[in-house]
């Protein structure tokens, strides 16, 4: 089995090209299923598709397969709030699940992620930042988070931020914006103290 310290899991290839164009590809199979990884040096990627099934599925290859240290989720999210502008990158302190309030503490960062089942459209987008106190969404950090968890690994999330408003993420736009920034990305690992992902259910004492 091929070890690599860091692992990180996207929904598409187009949303970490910059990051990825001079990484080796290997493609294999897990448990049935194809999926395409890139590597460089102690670092793995691997694109799981859109959603949550796809992101779980991901998750668990990329674990079995590489045996990493730290969990990342990488790619786009949609701005919910006015001060994160295009392009910018978040580091979410909490990736909140939207279908159950279930939250997983990353031990880094600042801010609140949620994961919400599909993508949200300007309503949807008000109510998560009311519900959540979010500034930001996507669909598929809470299963990774819940992935790395289950095999008591830690877990983070770097995600770049479309605009706030839209039906839903501007690829093109962010991509074009934001392509300088994820060619740069970085993925430290999380503090030592955050040894593995901690979640908190609704009713457990956090703060919304």
């Amino acid at each position: 089995m091929v070890m690599r310290k860091v692992a990180m899991v996207a929904a598409l290839e187009r949303e970490v090209k910059p990051l990825i164009r001079t990484w080796r590809r290997t493609d294999r199979e897990y448990q049935g299923c194809h999926f395409r990884f890139f590597e460089n040096d102690s670092t793995v990627l691997v694109c799981g598709g859109i959603g949550e099934q796809p992101a779980r599925r991901a998750t668990e290859a990329v674990i079995a397969l590489f045996s990493p240290e730290v969990i990342y989720s990488v790619g786009f999210a949609g701005a919910l709030n006015a001060t994160l502008k295009m392009g910018d990158i978040l580091l979410p302190r909490q990736v909140i699940d939207a279908r159950d309030g279930s939250r997983v503490d990353t031990g880094e960062g600042q801010g609140a992620l949620v994961s919400f089942p599909s993508i949200a459209d300007p309503r949807q987008k008000s109510e998560l930042a009311r519900a959540y106190s979010a500034q930001a969404v996507d669909m598929e950090a809470a299963a990774v988070a819940r992935g790395a968890q289950a095999r008591g690994l830690r877990f983070a999330a770097v995600q770049l931020c479309a605009v706030r408003g839209r039906a839903s993420l501007d690829v093109e736009a962010c991509g074009g914006t934001g392509a300088k920034q994820c060619a740069r990305l970085e993925c430290p690992l999380p503090p030592a103290g955050n040894s593995r992902a901690r979640s908190q259910r609704p009713g457990d004492g956090e703060q919304r």
